[in-house]
């Protein structure tokens, strides 16, 4: 074995000699990266030959992430820990994993490269909100909520209204402190900040855990019973040897999908300025052409610009509270995305790459305040960093597991002009954010195509023939096309929850993650107020949606051709006689209960909120489910004491049918979000689960 790493190191060294031959000195300046990598692969080769004696499959270093010597060179203290479920990466999907996990009680341990929360929320300072106002739901609900608490609470509540970009834009500083308050409320839930993932265990087609060094001085063995990988590049797919895609995918069938190619999404080093006196002008970065920005916007500088940006968008587009703004303008409009190979998640020079495109970044913000004139706006230090950027750099891609299942544009756009995409059986989370594919390269790659809601399979997080695995962020199982639309952070935090609960569910119960009960996971969802399934008009937090969601989640109601559910138009005997049986056959039970209520097929008489009463009392009654002394006094006061309608309401009140409150009102006609909420209440009754 040992020969074989001086052979690899010589064959590097003679590229090296060639090339400096061939290139002169342009070959010369990389000599020394050749000679890193060669000696990376000599250690890679090393590994490969004791994997089948050492249950530690995975001991390479990300090529993105390389060792630092001076880490190497001292002495680092090693603690061994366990953790029912350990994350790594708190970015939108880490964290809500991370809280998702610990809130249904498993021990969950999650390890942050840097020292704040939320990824791309937060750390890379894209602090404004994708996708509808009308649709987030589970933990993204409960920031979004916190969000606007806190603004509210100083007065500021317009302000994080006025961007041109989203529906909410807040301070990434901000973000940050609003996550950690969440953090800090659970008791399960142990975060490592400053800490890089080193090692991922593995032994056959099993993930064991991890191990990572906190602030460069002690390294954290973790026994897990599951790892997750929430990282911004999918780092640990790569480490532990998972199989993944990466850029545009080869042969694909998807009509958006350009030309095979090594083409990735861009990334952007995002920047916020503040409008204040005296700013200060930037320092250029070493290499600055002002023509790569000059048609930002249609000016003298550039009358012909295609740019879909003027003066007034670019200084409302990330308008944020405080008067600062977020510096994120996509390329089209030749603003400050940085363009990269796919390679650049694997290669060695990662870092320098993300240090060309803060420098990028750098140049356009220079740009805007000596040639736009707005020397008024300044770099401001909201990230707390020695060069006032961002902590990390926005990602837009990642490596992309292949799951056992992968979510493709025909999965999420449907043909023939229908509103409704397919429904999955185990649907984990919506999107509704467009395709939106910034340039890959200048001209290739850019898709921005609206569609409706869709559904995530839970499948997509669980890789193919790997066990105590699962992905949590943008690096799911998707196409590149897909992932246009699933890298979003509604998207992502939402799949992050699901994988959370899963993860726990899984710990709890001794099994792989592909083993869980979806419906199970599903359950806990919806009891969570996620949405799992799309109505215009019945967001998660309705009374009616855990029960039509449970049902539309499965296939058997889907609502109507405009995404709507109409909750408060009446319903007839047929209709309601409907919702029965599908809720039979959600719970698996034959009709034969059904004879027990006086309703008629085609009957298009509505239905009273008395008759409601008398049907729900027949069903419980015929299954032996009604106790005379579960009775409860009512409140209500249109109907009289001594009816045969009270007796009833009241044991069905006891019962948790109804609700108790003043007023009845026995002779209004049924609504449909009555009837799925009373039908699915006396269900579950029937038949507990």
């Amino acid at each position: 074995m040992q020969k074989l790493k001086y052979s690899i190191f010589i064959i590097g060294a003679i590229i090296v000699l060639v090339t400096g031959i061939n290139y002169g000195l342009k070959g010369a300046l990389y000599v020394d990266k050749i000679l890193k990598e060669s000696q990376r692969l000599s250690e890679s080769a090393l590994i490969e030959e004791d994997k089948g004696t050492s249950t530690v499959k995975t001991e390479k270093i990300a090529r993105g992430l390389p060792e630092n010597s001076s880490e190497e060179e001292k002495e680092i203290v090693q603690e061994t820990i366990t953790c029912d479920v350990v994350i790594a990466g708190a970015g939108t999907g880490g964290f809500s994993a991370a809280i998702a996990a610990s809130r249904e009680g498993a021990n969950t341990c999650l390890i942050e490269e840097t020292d704040w929360l939320g990824g791309m929320l937060t750390s890379a300072g894209v602090a404004a909100i994708d996708g509808r106002s009308d649709s987030p739901s589970g933990i993204f609900k409960e920031i979004i909520q916190r969000v606007e608490k806190y603004y509210a609470q100083i007065g500021k509540s317009d302000e994080i209204h006025n961007c041109q970009v989203s529906y909410l834009c807040f301070e990434p500083s901000i973000g940050d402190k609003i996550l950690k308050e969440m953090a800090v409320e659970e008791e399960n839930l142990r975060i490592f900040y400053n800490s890089k993932i080193k090692k991922v265990y593995r032994e056959g087609n099993k993930i064991l855990g991890l191990n990572f060094i906190e602030n460069g001085e002690k390294s954290y063995v973790v026994d897990a019973k599951v790892t997750i990988d929430a990282t911004e590049y999918g780092d640990l797919m790569y480490l532990a040897d998972i199989p993944y895609d990466l850029g545009i995918d080869k042969n694909s069938t998807e009509s958006l999908a350009p030309a095979a190619d090594n083409c990735i999404q861009p990334l952007t080093y995002v920047a916020i300025l503040k409008k204040q006196q005296n700013a200060g002008i930037i320092n250029p970065p070493p290499i600055y052409d002002s023509g790569l920005y000059r048609c930002t916007i249609k000016s003298s500088l550039c009358p012909d610009s295609n740019s879909k940006f003027d003066m007034k968008r670019l200084l409302s587009y990330g308008n944020m509270p405080n008067n600062k703004l977020m510096i994120n303008i996509p390329s089209h409009s030749y603003g400050n995305d940085f363009h990269a190979t796919a390679q650049y998640l694997e290669d060695y020079s990662r870092e320098e790459i993300l240090e060309e495109a803060k420098n990028y970044s750098s140049g356009f913000i220079y740009f805007i305040q000596t040639e736009l004139g707005l020397d008024n706006y300044g770099l401001y230090d909201e990230f707390n960093t020695e060069d006032k950027f961002a902590k990390m750099p926005y990602v837009r891609e990642s490596r992309r597991l292949k799951g056992e299942y992968r979510l493709t544009e025909d999965d999420i756009v449907k043909s023939g002009g229908g509103q409704r995409t397919d429904i999955f059986y185990d649907a984990i989370a919506i999107g509704d954010y467009p395709i939106d594919l910034h340039f890959c390269r200048y001209g290739i790659g850019d898709v921005f195509k609206p569609i409706a809601p869709y559904q995530i399979p839970y499948r997509v997080t669980i890789p193919a023939n790997i066990d105590g695995f699962m992905a949590a962020d943008k690096n799911i199982s998707v196409s590149h096309i897909v992932n246009g639309t699933t890298r979003l952070q509604p998207v992502t935090t939402s799949v992050g929850q699901a994988v959370g609960i899963a993860s726990a569910i899984a710990s709890n119960q001794g099994i792989e993650p592909r083993n869980i009960n979806v419906r199970e996971l599903q359950e806990k969802l919806f009891d969570a107020k996620s949405n799992l399934f799309f109505f215009k008009d019945l967001p998660p937090d309705h009374f009616a949606y855990p029960y039509a969601g449970r049902l539309a989640v499965k296939g058997y109601i889907s609502g109507y051709a405009d995404l709507t559910f109409k909750p408060d138009n009446t319903i007839n005997e047929s209709d309601f006689l409907k919702i029965l049986r599908v809720f039979l056959k959600y719970k698996n039970q034959n009709e034969e209960l059904l004879n027990n209520v006086n309703l008629k097929d085609g009957s298009q008489n509505l239905v009273k909120r008395a008759n409601m009463v008398e049907h729900m009392y027949n069903l419980l009654y015929s299954a032996g489910k009604i106790d005379p002394s579960n009775k409860e006094y009512l409140q209500f006061t249109d109907i009289n004491g001594g009816s045969d309608l009270y007796d009833k309401l009241s044991q069905l009140v006891g019962m948790g049918v109804f609700s108790n409150n003043s007023n009845f009102r026995p002779n209004d006609y049924l609504t449909r979000a009555e009837a799925v909420t009373l039908s699915g209440r006396t269900f579950d009754i029937l038949f507990v689960e």
